[in-house]
């Protein structure tokens, strides 16, 4: 019974946002926000039950209970609530309380631990700030002052990390399911080995195309990793690369998914929203970080293959480009057609749903991929199940950014900043990165973000930085967490997929990112990078930080024609961050230095060639 409450809740919640979009209904802020968090709830606590034997339980029930009643009324009273500021009258607190609990609960349940307990935390500062001495106390709010002000105002719960879930993430969200259900990303992999197939690094980079490709749709690191590195990963290994390195090569390309225009991570959303940017700025300005984070990755997966002897594949293993674009190019239109629609300057969501209408359609030429009636209701509700951990994490983020404000512990946070940096940039963007690591690998990188843009983006603002950059430079930082040890999703996961150790999976995905946490430090200091700028600034700095890339990659592989000795690889290094560090001295310096591994590189191969001849 709970099953078929489910699936009508899933698709009923799918097509009114899909509804809300096509006609454009300027819902109120509260009305839309409420009624999404509300069905989103009730859907996690009929699906994930608190017992392992999958039925419910009357805590289930209750919970399912208190949402509805505390959401609808918000939805059913937000004229009056409007008027309220804030504070709260009679049972409006125990509704408060009752949404509080069970947005927590259903992030635990979703999400883990990590963000309920920072929730918790910060409401215990709330309640508790005058016992804390010194420049962090404050003189205390009561619990109906803390919780009228996160479940009655636009600052809490219906803030604006809920407000993106529910105007443009959950459409993209379904948007990706019904690329699914047409077995669209089929293309993605046949492209992928169709361009990369050929290759030395042959299935490697595959991996680390599909996973860019697929990263379009997906926005999360870890469902990325699994989609793709079900079938990645043990190709690397039957190819000959060790366990580690599948594992590793999957987790940094999944990863990059949410840095891949044209659809990013929810962080990109949240960020155009913060900024009050136009989305299409955002991919723009992601475009050359991205790819030179890719090219890191597809190049330390060559220099890995002629490092360990792999050989060019069997011809007849690899799909012809032409013929995969000619038999199944058509199928790209959704995407496609989404590009231009963001590039007239349409919303987002407008976007996304002319993907979803056109994947219908491009669906239709081949039977095996037609999007049926029963298909349809399953992309519905898969879209609205992708979404449950993103909305709960939302509404989560919602408390602590709520707490965050009315005790103007962000501005402390801020204050705290600019002052151990004591005007040095550098150790303002230091201390930024630590942040935004640290909550990335606990948290959903679209939460990770929003929560260190507010305590951290103001002070690299204050410090002069453009908003745009600095905020992109935290966004980079929450999405390379999931990599970071010691807590890093993606590569559990891909360690799990690849049946290698976890730590040594790590260190590796470490290498081969590298030039991931050295990049966002270069635009911080040249905002060419971000396409901030003239044209013949941006072309420079992109080429002599892609050349840099490539000395890196060679660098941390430890090969580049031939094996890289110890001084080799020392100068390449030095080389490589002359290159990406910005200026005309500094690449120069880096092109020499370079110049002369290349050449005693190339004297290597030559010697080799010559002797094997």
């Amino acid at each position: 019974m709970n099953k078929r409450i489910v699936t009508v809740l899933s698709v009923g919640i799918s097509l009114f946002h899909i509804l809300s979009t096509v006609r454009n209904i300027p819902l109120d802020a509260y009305i839309m926000r409420s009624i999404h968090l509300t069905v989103l709830l009730v859907i996690i606590f009929l699906s994930i039950p608190l017992r392992k034997n999958n039925k419910l339980s009357a805590v289930d029930v209750i919970l399912a209970c208190m949402i509805i009643f505390s959401g609808l009324y918000v939805t059913f009273n937000y004229s009056s609530i409007r008027l309220q500021a804030g504070l709260p009258e009679g049972f409006q607190v125990i509704l408060s309380i009752m949404l509080i609990i069970a947005i927590m609960e259903g992030t635990r349940r979703t999400s883990g631990l990590a963000l309920p307990t920072l929730a918790t935390v910060s409401l215990l500062y709330a309640f508790f700030g005058n016992l804390i001495p010194g420049r962090w106390g404050h003189p205390g709010y009561s619990i109906s002052r803390v919780t009228g002000y996160l479940y009655l105002t636009t600052d809490g719960v219906w803030g604006m990390p809920i407000g993106v879930s529910a105007t443009v993430l959950i459409i993209f969200v379904i948007f990706g399911a019904f690329l699914q259900k047409a077995k669209i990303e089929k293309v993605f992999t046949d492209l992928s080995m169709a361009i990369a197939g050929r290759t030395v690094g042959g299935p490697g980079q595959v991996a680390v195309i599909s996973s860019a490709l697929l990263g379009t749709v997906s926005g999360s690191a870890v469902a990325n990793v699994v989609a793709t590195g079900s079938f990645t990963i043990p190709l690397m290994k039957r190819r000959g690369y060790e366990p580690h390195f599948a594992g590793a090569v999957e987790a940094v390309a999944s990863t990059g998914g949410q840095i891949m225009p044209p659809i990013m991570g929810a962080g990109a959303f949240i960020m155009a929203e913060m900024l009050e940017l136009p989305y299409i700025s955002i991919v723009v300005a992601a475009i050359v970080p991205a790819v030179l984070y890719f090219a890191s990755a597809f190049l330390s997966v060559h220099f890995e293959a002629k490092r360990i002897g792999l050989t060019v594949p069997k011809e007849q293993d690899i799909p012809k480009l032409m013929q995969v674009i000619k038999k199944q190019g058509y199928m790209l239109l959704p995407l496609v057609s989404m590009i231009v629609v963001i590039s007239k300057g349409y919303s987002a969501a407008i976007a996304a749903l002319t993907g979803i209408f056109l994947t219908i359609v491009v669906s239709m030429f081949n039977k095996d991929n037609r999007l049926n009636l029963i298909r349809i209701k399953e992309a519905l509700g898969e879209g609205a199940s992708g979404v449950l951990s993103v909305a709960s994490a939302c509404g989560c983020a919602g408390i602590v950014l709520g707490v965050v404000s009315m005790t103007g512990l962000g501005t402390k946070l801020t204050t705290l900043i600019t002052r151990t940096a004591d005007g040095n940039l550098a150790i303002a963007l230091f201390l930024a990165m630590c942040g935004a690591i640290i909550l990335g690998m606990g948290l959903p990188t679209g939460v990770a973000y929003v929560i260190a843009a507010a305590s951290t983006g103001p002070a690299l603002i204050q410090m002069g930085m453009q908003p745009l950059v600095a905020h992109m430079f935290i966004f980079y930082f929450a999405i390379l967490g999931t990599i970071t040890p010691p807590v890093c999703l993606s590569v559990y996961t891909a360690a799990g997929l690849a049946g290698s150790g976890w730590v040594q999976t790590a260190f590796t995905a470490i290498k081969i990112a590298i030039p991931g946490f050295i990049v966002p430090y270069v635009f911080s200091n040249n905002p060419a990078l971000l396409m901030q700028g003239q044209l013949l600034e941006i072309i420079r700095v992109s080429f002599t930080a892609f050349i840099g890339v490539l000395l890196l990659s060679a660098g941390a592989m430890g090969y580049m024609f031939q094996h890289v000795n110890k001084w080799e690889r020392t100068v390449l290094v030095m080389a490589a961050l002359s290159l990406i560090i910005t200026g005309t001295l500094t690449d120069i310096i880096g092109l020499v230095l370079g110049g002369l591994v290349v050449c005693s590189q190339w004297r290597k191969d030559k010697q080799m060639r010559k002797g094997i001849a």
